[in-house]
């Protein structure tokens, strides 16, 4: 039901935002508290932009993410996240593993 579905994106969104916050150079977005966010997390890193770590995921990585403004470009200007925007995932259809995945991508990108 909705309330399983909420307690795995919860739980999925707060490994993620434990896993940045261990990673020099992240800034994650958002409400702190579980119970107030969606499934989603947004964040982003201040040694490469948004879209060229999502072009990285993606082709040598193989990991989907939305980096951009996401059709809220005064937002991002407010944030001081524009023009690059930020890196955001969602959680809902992913594994522990798939975060797991993506914390060790993002490490290895920015240990170039």
């Amino acid at each position: 039901g909705l309330g399983e579905i909420h307690r795995h994106e919860a739980e999925l969104c707060e490994r993620l935002r434990a896993g940045l916050n261990e990673l020099p150079g992240f800034e994650v977005f958002g409400h702190a508290d579980a119970s107030r966010r969606v499934g989603t997390l947004s964040f982003r890193c201040e040694a490469l932009p948004a879209p060229e770590i999502g072009g990285i995921l993606d082709q040598a990585f193989d990991i989907a993410i939305r980096p951009g403004l996401h059709c809220a470009p005064y937002i991002h200007r407010s944030l001081g996240s524009f023009p690059d925007g930020l890196l955001r995932v969602a959680l809902r259809l992913n594994t522990s593993a798939d975060i797991d995945a993506l914390l060790a991508a993002l490490r290895e990108i920015t240990a170039i």
